[in-house]
């Protein structure tokens, strides 16, 4: 019999467009928002840091590569996106 649960690498890629009417955490009134994006236990991402606003476009992707799962234990794929002003 052959073994259907076989363990697989996968590549992830995320892609981030923009974040609007952040809570602007600043004496300004505004903030340096960045997203933080992790995918299953790989090394977290991030995008680049936009100073001084409540609103930005990033239009940035993001890879993960050798991405594992095991089909048997596993049936969907965590991953988390925090957007820190």
């Amino acid at each position: 019999m052959t073994n259907v649960f076989k363990k697989k690498e996968y590549l992830v890629q995320v892609t981030i467009v923009e974040a609007r009417n952040l809570v602007g955490k600043d004496t300004t009134g505004t903030s340096d928002p960045y997203v933080k994006i992790t995918v299953a236990n790989l090394p977290a991402q991030v995008t680049t840091t936009a100073k001084t606003t409540t609103s930005m476009a990033w239009n940035q992707s993001f890879t993960f590569t050798n991405v594992r799962l095991d089909c048997l234990y596993k049936r969907s794929l965590a991953f988390s996106l925090v957007v820190i002003e």
